[in-house]
């Protein structure tokens, strides 16, 4: 199970990097005092249980070139 985890967060880092990066630059409200690692890992987290499953496969899917 802790490989499919790493790989989906990998995916999820890689399809979104640019606008956590941005956000973490603009200091949106939810960035506070955090580091940028740790405000990505925050928001990675907080979509992966947002997301329904068909959404994780897309992004999963989309970031390793499948569809």
């Amino acid at each position: 199970m802790g490989k499919i985890h790493n790989d989906l967060r990998e995916a999820y880092v890689g399809a979104y990097e640019d606008d956590f990066a941005r956000d973490w630059e603009n200091k949106l409200p939810d960035v506070g005092l955090l580091s940028l690692d740790d405000y990505v890992n925050m928001r990675v987290m907080k979509l992966i249980r947002e997301h329904s499953a068909k959404e994780r496969l897309d992004v999963y899917f989309t970031w390793n070139g499948i569809l």
